[in-house]
This record gives structure tokens, C-alpha cells and sequence, in this order.
């Protein structure tokens, strides 16, 4: 089974909490994943603040 870390305020994290994914297909799981808490949020919120003026002067073909 796979696991992979949530993507958060430029870094790749884990938390104590976990999600298992399942396929609607046929319900088998197919991987677990990392719940953000209010913690981690607030971090990726930070960080991203204080990119924004960067990103803004970013001509849109550079951004994508």
C-alpha cells in the first residue's frame, strides 16, 4: 500500500491523522493519505503570503 505525505507549505509533511483512499470502483483501498490540521493550514497559509507579491509580478506564463 502506498502513503503519501501531504504537500504543505512548500514541503512534504505527515500528521498523526490518516485517510485511507478508496476506488469507487470496486471499494478496494488504494492508498492512505495525511489530514491537515489547523496547524499545518496556518503554516501553508503563511508561506504563501509571503510569495504573493512575487507571484503577482509574474507575466501569467511564467506562473503555469
Amino acid at each position: 500500500m502506498i502513503t503519501y505525505n501531504i504537500y504543505a507549505g512548500g514541503e512534504f509533511i505527515s500528521t498523526p491523522k490518516t485517510f485511507d483512499v478508496y476506488n469507487p470502483y470496486d471499494g478496494e483501498k488504494i492508498a492512505t493519505t495525511f489530514l491537515a490540521d489547523t496547524t499545518v493550514l496556518e503554516k501553508a497559509i503563511i508561506a504563501a503570503q509571503k510569495v504573493e507579491q512575487e507571484l503577482q509580478e509574474l507575466p501569467a506564463y511564467v506562473r503555469y
